[in-house]
């Protein structure tokens, strides 16, 4: 499609008032927001929306309230709930298919826009919500805006968008997501030419900043601007010639255990398992939250994700042994929490509530197991020996007892809303109140109940619910319409399959106690539904089975094919003719080729020819509402 053929289409989808953000018009013609970033050089849907005469103030907007679930064509605002009735993750169904959404449009476009002052420089947003196309635009708005191109500037400007590179164009370097709207990254950090710098200036301006006593760490160097707010040239150099700077020092030849580059103690992988061991002789246990506790803890962790891949990985090098792997100290006892505590005192880490609770050396556990075998948290560190300044840094809060805790919760219920714990702020009254609470009552919900308040009252389902069987006859009606039109009532046909109706049942364990009671309510002999029962009949003498080579796996399927036995995944886990189940043929098929549909694969069968017939029928119904 040409330019003035995308043109054409653009302007008469807005005479027929047409929304023309990208999500309606990828849905109805995907060709012509593909034709617009097929051009070169890079066109964008923004550019070409005001060559068409047209902005995002003139044309129409839209995006959808609800998302569609691809398994039982139900709408919802999210799906991670409705998930759990189909025994699925979000995770898994994004596998089963890559391009379906878990949160609606609309949504999503409430979560837009920066959540606080956004900063200098920040574009607000034209598209409702982030698109991997949308995000391209962005990206060369900025550039044509003459916005200092740098991956760290961005960063401060929209580190938003920075994340949405990663998550959804798969693009974890700046430099590809310039190429990709067609700008050169060198051009864009300052460098026009390689040949501009050679490793003979950056040695020389890493002397002159060693000299002058000055930090050459990352942050310090990509710290220093020049009156147009741009880093020094040689900096932009050596990062497009060498990846990062820590490459670049290594280049440049300089010793990065010396403090002005960062004082590194982890330069080799023997380095780092060196300290492992050594640390296995001090510490009892060498978990990575204990160790990144550490004062050099957080260095070592990460030199050893960088040399190891993993903290596992770097354990394993070391010969750590797998008792030591997790955590073994749960300040189960007075005497275990004054060690704690003693060990924050000797790592020189602040005792004061909120570094401990929220700070960077953190302990939430110790937090609370001071509270159980002391008074105050203040009166654990007097207990451990701390000094009189350390005491006083321990008692700096607004809430040091629990009456006063109990207290400000009260005056807050007056809007039980407002004990929500969504409705918590970082400012620190209720940081505070939060850790205070957590400590005197454990947790804030017991808190909240110390105060008389449940706290399913301020559940926002439970204030505004929206429930799909609103009382004892409505549900009983539809459990009666069920057995009539013969669509399964035990718990498995309820809660998926073809008939999945999940509410049905949850809402019946509210209203009776059990499905079991809502079921003879409704009039109907419980024994005659329940699988269960049918099962263990079906079963009694029933002869298992075993699979030990993949070689009588696809046996076994090529014999169940001639023999024109189902072979979906359902019919041999939970399928209705019992005889026809073989769970130990589904599971070691998954042991010996990672998936079902992959043994049946190298069995040689046709996945599309076992596919049941409402399958293929839901599949054909959801792909037309799409």
């Amino acid at each position: 499609m040409q330019k003035q053929a995308v043109l054409s289409a653009i302007r008469k989808r807005h005479i027929n008032r047409q929304p023309l953000n990208l999500a309606p018009v990828k849905r109805e013609q995907p060709e012509l927001v593909r034709a617009v970033y097929a051009v070169e050089p890079y066109w964008g849907w923004k550019q070409a929306l005001e060559d068409a005469g047209l902005s995002y103030k003139t044309i129409r907007i839209h995006v959808r309230e609800t998302v569609r679930c691809r398994l039982c064509g139900k709408a919802y605002r999210m799906l991670n709930t409705h998930l759990l009735a189909h025994q699925l993750s979000g995770e898994d169904y994004r596998e089963q298919f890559p391009d379906a959404d878990l949160i609606s449009e609309a949504r999503r476009a409430a979560m837009m826009g920066p959540k606080e002052t956004p900063p200098p420089g920040w574009l607000p947003h034209w598209e409702p919500f982030l698109s991997p196309e949308y995000i391209l635009d962005r990206i060369k708005e900025y550039a044509n805006q003459g916005t200092w191109m740098e991956a760290s500037t961005i960063g401060e400007i929209d580190v938003a968008l920075m994340s949405a590179v990663h998550h959804h164009l798969g693009i974890s370097n700046w430099d590809h997501a310039l190429r990709r709207v067609g700008l050169n990254p060198a051009v864009y950090r300052g460098c026009s030419r390689a040949q501009d710098f050679d490793l003979a200036d950056l040695q020389a301006f890493l002397q002159q900043r060693h000299a002058a006593g000055l930090l050459s760490t990352a942050e310090a160097v990509l710290a220093v601007r020049d009156e147009h707010d741009r880093r020094p040239r040689v900096v932009a150099w050596a990062l497009q010639r060498y990846g990062d700077w820590t490459a670049a020092l290594d280049a440049a030849g300089v010793d990065r255990s010396d403090p002005l580059f960062g004082g590194d103690r982890y330069l080799t992988k023997d380095s780092v398992i060196r300290d492992l061991r050594r640390l296995q002789d001090e510490l009892s246990d060498l978990p990575h939250v204990s160790v990144s506790r550490l004062p050099d803890g957080a260095q070592l962790s990460g030199a050893a994700s960088l040399y190891f891949g993993s903290w596992e990985a770097a354990l394993d090098a070391a010969d750590v042994p797998a008792d030591l792997r997790h955590r073994i100290t749960r300040y189960e006892s007075a005497e275990e929490v004054l060690a704690g505590i003693a060990q924050h005192r000797r790592y020189g880490f602040s005792v004061a509530p909120l570094d401990v609770y929220f700070g960077t050396h953190n302990n939430i556990q110790l937090w609370k197991a001071a509270f159980r075998f002391f008074p105050s948290w203040h009166a654990a560190v007097a207990k451990a020996g701390g000094t009189s300044s350390q005491i006083k840094q321990a008692s700096k809060t607004p809430l040091g007892t629990r009456d006063e805790v109990l207290d400000e919760l009260r005056r807050r219920s007056a809007d039980v809303t407002q004990l929500s714990v969504t409705t918590l702020t970082s400012a620190e009254a209720d940081k505070y109140l939060y850790l205070m609470a957590s400590g005197f009552f454990g947790d804030w919900q017991s808190a909240i109940r110390a105060i008389g308040v449940d706290p399913k009252s301020y559940n926002q389902k439970n204030l505004n619910p929206q429930r799909k069987y609103l009382d004892e006859a409505d549900l009983l009606e539809e459990i009666q319409r069920r057995q009539k039109a013969g669509e399964p009532l035990h718990t498995r046909g309820v809660t998926g399959g073809q008939h999945v109706d999940a509410p049905l049942l949850y809402t019946a364990r509210k209203l009776f106690g059990s499905w079991e009671a809502a079921i003879r309510a409704a009039g109907i002999d419980y024994n005659q539904i329940v699988r269960k029962h049918q099962d263990y009949e079906a079963l009694r003498d029933r002869q298992y089975k075993s699979y030990s080579a993949a070689e009588e796996v696809t046996a076994e399927l090529r014999r169940r094919q001639a023999e024109g036995l189902p072979l979906n995944s359902r019919a041999m886990t939970h399928g209705k003719v019992y005889e026809h189940r073989d769970h130990a043929l589904y599971k070691a098929a998954r042991e010996f080729f990672g998936s079902w549909d992959a043994a049946l694969t190298q069995a040689g069968i046709d996945l599309d020819a076992i596919r049941p017939a409402w399958v293929t029928g839901r599949n054909q119904r959801l792909a037309s509402q799409d």
